[in-house]
């Protein structure tokens, strides 16, 4: 390294700039790199679209990650925009963010592959980390020569920082929101409906689906409960969902008939709690 510092002071101003200029050159070529990242970020999104539809269960339980990864993407442009012509290590820092981003939207398919994807941005961030500072190492020397992409360098810093803690906020959001959501509907043996102020149906898994006699290509949620209801158990039922928002206690219902496509009536009992989802009252209802 010293004998690298005794050859640059040794260049002229002109032979600084011809390696600053081959310095450009590097930054041009990551920024094609960062375009073909761009595509690829393309298409993943247009596969977790399809991912989307498949694991419709959890599309309500992530609406708030969704508005961390979007508060993170506009960091992420915001950045891009402002430093897009400084030095290498903020090219590959936005690069890496940008991948970030699309991994912890995946979260919303599927909570399993999201734990693995959550562990490969983690290495791979680390692995930008470092190559970054390598880069900082050798545009050190050049920092000399400008005391604006010194500067430049220390707010690349502090974004990096804040890219930190934004990436370690959004994976705690993440297994909170998972956990509340397991405690919640996870298990499938018994039937499980919630319903919000509205008395519609939020949330129904696959084993109250079945009994409120839905194909499984249909979709309950947004229905009005009493849809599948004859009109005097409704008025019960209503009544006991009223009591349970306002007074927060459990209550039952006994001998609720449900309608069935063949005309005929199911009768079934209903356990009804109150909770609180996403700062909303909501009404967790047990079919048995």
């Amino acid at each position: 390294m010293e004998d690298h510092h005794a050859e640059l002071m040794k260049k002229t101003k002109r032979e600084l700039i011809e390696l600053f200029q081959e310095n450009q050159q590097e930054h041009h070529q990551l920024e094609k790199k960062y375009s073909h990242l761009e595509n690829e970020i393309s298409a993943l999104e247009k596969a977790m679209a399809s991912l989307r539809n498949k694991h419709q269960q959890t599309h309500e339980t992530l609406s708030d990650n969704r508005t961390v990864i979007d508060s993170l993407r506009a960091e992420i442009d915001d950045a891009h925009n402002t430093i897009a012509t400084l030095e290498n290590e903020k090219k590959i820092l936005e690069a890496t963010m940008q991948k970030t981003q699309t991994e912890l939207m995946d979260l919303e398919a599927n909570f399993h592959i999201s734990h693995q994807e959550m562990n490969r941005i983690r290495t791979a961030y680390e692995a930008a980390r470092r190559e970054i500072a390598t880069l900082q190492e050798k545009n050190g020397i050049l920092s000399r020569e400008n005391t604006e992409l010194a500067a430049a360098k220390m707010d690349m810093e502090n974004r990096l920082m804040e890219a930190r803690s934004s990436l370690d906020a959004c994976e705690s959001q993440y297994q909170s929101d998972g956990a509340l959501f397991q405690a919640l509907v996870g298990e499938d043996a018994k039937r499980i409906l919630l319903i919000d102020p509205n008395y519609a149906v939020t949330y129904a898994n696959r084993s109250a689906s079945s009994v409120l006699d839905a194909e499984m290509d249909q979709d309950v949620t947004g229905k009005r409960l009493f849809d599948f209801m004859i009109f005097k158990d409704a008025v019960r039922v209503k009544d006991k969902i009223d009591k349970t928002f306002l007074a927060g206690e459990t209550e039952k219902v006994k001998k609720v008939h449900l309608r069935r496509k063949n005309g005929n009536l199911k009768e079934v009992k209903l356990k009804m709690y109150r909770l609180r989802l996403k700062d909303r009252p909501a009404v967790k209802i047990v079919v048995q």
